[in-house]
């Protein structure tokens, strides 16, 4: 028994200081961490193509990191394409068990599409919008030109020199946002 207790002894000195040479995290450094991390483009516009969070900073060294989104985790980002609010926490852990979370809102915006404006037939006074035909109009997205009010029988003077609106909705109305454009137009006595 006596030479047991100087081998533990000898055994508690060991873990001492095994453990007071161990590198560790001090009370700050995981938000010291959080401050040096700068996420990129946490908004951005749909173009079609997939989308990630990325993030820049100094990691501890074997630091490792987990994106969890909609129940699932992964050591990479998740890629999104689709226009939505996306929430997802990046956990990152250093060696001694130290973690830092953060729970990021990624948005994908509608884009606008870009589009050359219709040109309208000429209609005579009295008529509605709708008997105005719109031909020429050009999109980078497939969609539809039409009169945001066909009911309307438009004045001579306003179809000449303001216009009326005429809207084109595309075909994916998740992605692409609806635009409003003034077309002129003759009205014939």
């Amino acid at each position: 028994m006596k030479r047991r207790l100087p081998i533990i002894i000898l055994l508690v000195i060991m873990l001492f200081a095994l453990i007071s040479c161990t590198p560790k995290m001090k009370k700050g450094e995981a938000e010291e961490l959080a401050a040096n991390i700068i996420f990129n483009d946490l908004t951005v516009e749909y173009t079609g193509d997939e989308f990630e969070i990325t993030f820049e900073g100094t990691l501890v060294d074997a630091s490792t990191y987990h994106y969890f989104y909609n129940g699932k985790n992964q050591e990479t980002p998740f890629k999104f394409k689709n226009v939505g609010n996306y929430s997802v926490k990046l956990i990152i852990e250093n060696p001694n068990y130290n973690t830092y979370e953060k729970k990021i809102v990624f948005s994908i915006k509608q884009a606008t599409p870009k589009i050359t404006a219709p040109v309208a037939s000429a209609i005579e006074y009295g008529q509605f919008l709708s008997d105005s035909e719109l031909t020429c109009g050009v999109a980078d997205v497939e969609g539809t030109f039409a009169w945001a009010n066909p009911e309307i029988k438009p004045e001579i003077e306003k179809a000449r020199e303001e216009g009326y609106e005429v809207l084109f909705t595309p075909d994916d109305k998740l992605n692409y946002k609806t635009v409003s454009i003034k077309i002129k137009f003759e009205v014939e006595p």
